[in-house]
């Protein structure tokens, strides 16, 4: 019956903090202004963010050693004093960036 699936509908609690439409930045939502009028009705569960962005990664990029003046005892995150280890250090790098919608092209 008609009457059952719209009680069920209106028993459904509203669309909460998260839905992608109300975490998404407006920086970055390309997509907002044409979503605005069915955001306004309440329909953000309906609406999914455009986001335009890069991503990519760089594998084995050699690093040089860095010269440490004042070793550490231990700390992974300083590389070997001078005269141990290897010369230089393989990383990988990763890319991510995102476009405002506020930059033309």
């Amino acid at each position: 019956s008609g009457s059952g699936s719209s009680s069920s509908v209106a028993s459904q609690r509203p669309p909460g903090p998260d839905l992608p439409a109300a975490r998404a930045d407006g920086r970055f939502f390309w997509n907002g202004a044409l979503a605005e009028p069915v955001l306004q009705a309440g329909g953000s569960r309906f609406v999914l963010p455009f986001i335009l962005g890069f991503v990519q990664q760089y594998a084995g990029i050699e690093l040089p050693r860095c010269q440490a003046s004042h070793p550490t005892d231990g700390d992974p995150g300083t590389l070997p004093a001078s005269g141990s280890g290897p010369a230089s250090a393989k990383v990988t790098l990763t890319l991510i960036a995102r476009r405002s919608v506020q930059r033309a092209g």
